[in-house]
């Protein structure tokens, strides 16, 4: 009896770490647009910053997520001062334009999900 008992155990000892690596991760978090790639809410927000827009992709599990129903703002800190500019809800994107300020900016994005969720996504431009 003992001995099939730690045989069960050895087993479940070696299959523990397959089965919990199997269900990890399973997609790059790897910028798609040439920006930066941030995880936040279980999605990944990818900030592309050029000084008259500034686009955020938001993927589920590697793919374009819906946003349908979603809508955000940032929030920039750059250079001392502090700035809010709403993001318009594009197909495929999120957007705001305007004459940004990057160098060293930091910025936070509030993006409330369709499903009502919101996430506060942090940034630190180069």
């Amino acid at each position: 009896m003992k001995k099939g008992l730690i045989a069960a155990l050895l087993a479940c000892a070696v299959l523990l770490p397959a089965g919990a690596h199997a269900h990890g991760d399973e997609h790059a978090h790897e910028p798609q647009h040439g920006g930066q790639v941030t995880e936040a809410a279980d999605l990944d927000f990818e900030l592309v910053a050029r000084p008259d827009v500034i686009s955020l992709y938001v993927r589920d599990h590697g793919q374009p997520a819906k946003l349908a129903g979603v809508s955000g703002k940032l929030t920039m800190l750059a250079g001392g001062n502090r700035s809010e500019v709403s993001l318009a809800t594009l197909e495929d994107r999120l957007e705001a334009r305007g004459a940004f300020t990057l160098d060293g900016a930091r910025v936070v994005a509030t993006v409330k999900m369709g499903n009502g969720k919101t996430a506060n996504v942090r940034f630190k431009l180069p």
